[in-house]
């Protein structure tokens, strides 16, 4: 949080950096201005006992699901991928110590240092959000049922990604569009090239205009933006009419050649700080696949950073990028396809 707002000042914004911090500090502020103007409420603060034990013990789940998350970072660093700590798994985790808290101030079960208690109203409203997101996390786990909605969207983001391989009915398809764009990963069943090249050359074949989705596997808002945006109906529509790329910048999935990886995210990084001018994550690019400027740099058409902040605004930069592909393309872009010479691309393959 913090360092998001850190970030945004050092591009010039000054608004919403100076409202985060305020609230960031006010947070940890606020209970000891309160409490120096009144010391009296000191005194008719509950003494620590049965529900000191409640708070421990609950606190302490929820800081086994948040080590769960940090310890699928370093899981997807050593295999390039969550390979221990997968997505089901730690959804499946988050699931059992959503119950065990949920359960814990109910008094349906016991720790060895706990005093006898009473069961209060209190007791159970410090249990219903816990039993409640088991609830949520049980649905989508092992049902049919898809659940939707901010807190579930949160969830599913803060988890590791989560990466598919075909089944055998799709097994055919998934070796035609290998063929057509390298090694790819689907979100929202639209694949998404990982090597930029094999993307490059296939664009410059179909007469496509180039989406690039510069991400991270490690990255929250990058999956807010995949489970949020990109699947809405007209933003899955005027996605199909782009070669569709993910830039991953921090591990590569799917591809086990370690050299491959590093190379591939050589290669990210450079198209990223030179379309992007930024480190931050995520960023979108609509590029045309002959236009290169007489620097190498890619020439975008339109360009979005970061979450979407107002609906519509991320259908409207697909549409400006199309509307730009559509004036430059035909002619202009063949001929720009017979005098573009690789080698001054951004990137050196």
């Amino acid at each position: 949080f913090a360092g998001g707002l850190l970030v945004m000042a050092s591009k010039g914004e000054f608004f919403w950096p100076i409202v985060g911090m305020l609230a960031f500090s006010g947070a940890f502020a606020s209970p000891f201005f309160f409490l120096a103007l009144f010391p009296k409420m000191l005194t008719k603060m509950p003494k620590s006992g049965g529900w000191m034990n409640i708070m421990k013990v609950t606190m302490g789940f929820v800081e086994v699901g948040a080590a769960l998350k940090f310890l699928s970072v370093a899981d997807t660093a050593f295999f390039g991928q969550p390979t221990v700590l997968t997505h089901n798994i730690v959804m499946g985790l988050w699931f059992l110590l959503a119950v065990l808290a949920g359960l814990y101030p109910l008094g349906l079960y016991r720790m060895p240092h706990d005093m006898p208690g009473k069961f209060t109203a209190g007791r159970l409203a410090f249990a219903v959000p816990f039993l409640a997101l088991a609830g949520l996390l049980g649905t989508g786990l092992f049902t049919s049922i898809q659940p939707s909605g901010w807190i579930w969207d949160n969830v599913v983001a803060f988890a590791p990604p989560k990466f598919e391989s075909p089944d055998q009915t799709d097994a055919k398809e998934a070796e035609a569009v290998t063929a057509d764009i390298g090694p790819y990963v689907e979100n929202d069943e639209l694949p998404y090239a990982l090597d930029f090249f094999e993307a490059l050359d296939y664009a410059r074949e179909t007469k496509q205009p180039i989406f690039l989705d510069i991400t991270g596997q490690n990255c929250q808002n990058c999956r807010l933006m995949e489970y949020r945006v990109f699947p809405r109906p007209e933003n899955r529509e005027l996605l199909k009419r782009f070669v569709r790329v993910k830039l991953f910048t921090d591990q590569i999935p799917i591809i086990e050649e370690e050299s491959e990886r590093k190379d591939l995210i050589n290669i990210n990084k450079k198209i990223q700080i030179a379309t992007n001018k930024s480190v931050a994550l995520p960023g979108y690019v609509v590029s045309n696949p002959y236009n290169v400027g007489e620097d190498g740099k890619l020439i975008m058409l339109s360009w979005y950073e970061g979450m979407e902040k107002n609906e519509g605004e991320f259908t409207k930069f697909l549409n400006d990028g199309l509307e730009v592909w559509q004036k430059q393309s035909g002619e202009d872009a063949v001929q720009a396809a017979a005098t573009t010479d690789r080698s001054q691309s951004i990137t050196q393959k």
